[in-house]
């Protein structure tokens, strides 16, 4: 995924619902184009909001649907995402960090999950109500057979090293 300046997205439920269903202390999104200019002049607008101390910035929705719109006529249909996690397990530092990227059509990425969860749900092979962790309905094997059918990969960063290892 590279090195890249990015930014917090706005408030989502996850920063709210994440701490609770997983006993965590903190949760942050963030998100960066490959444009840093981009990245940088929306995490501007964040912290203008912020310094203003406004609760209401609508207005400020035309400026970055244009910022937007301009860079996607620089951009490509590249995407990943990348989730880090860091904890203890067993009173031992732990850190995992995973990432799916495509080297075309990026935006499938966030429907990966929900469409197969629909598909499975479908066919009548999901059982399960509520939260679910997602080795329970989905194995890595198969989740990693429906990425590659869809020209995505995935690849996990080693703790000693910092090298990104695809994940097979």
């Amino acid at each position: 995924m590279g090195h890249r300046w990015v930014y917090f997205v706005v408030d989502i439920a996850d920063y709210f619902l994440q701490p609770l269903y997983f006993n965590v202390k903190a949760v942050e999104f963030k998100i960066g184009s490959e444009l840093d200019i981009l990245n940088r002049t929306l995490s501007g607008l964040r912290e203008f909001k912020k310094l203003l101390r406004l609760k209401n910035a609508d207005w400020l929705l035309p400026i970055s649907k244009v910022l937007i719109y301009a860079a996607s006529l620089f951009g490509t249909s590249r995407g990943g995402v990348m989730v880090e996690v860091s904890g203890q397990n067993n009173n031992a530092d732990r850190n995992m960090c995973l990432s799916v990227f495509a080297n075309e059509r990026g935006e499938v990425i966030p429907s990966i999950l929900p469409s197969l969860a629909t598909q499975m749900i479908l066919r009548g092979e999901i059982a399960y109500r509520g939260i679910v962790p997602l080795p329970d309905w989905l194995p890595q094997e198969k989740f990693l057979e429906e990425l590659t059918k869809r020209q995505v990969g995935m690849a996990e960063k080693t703790d000693e090293t910092g090298t990104w290892l695809a994940v097979d």
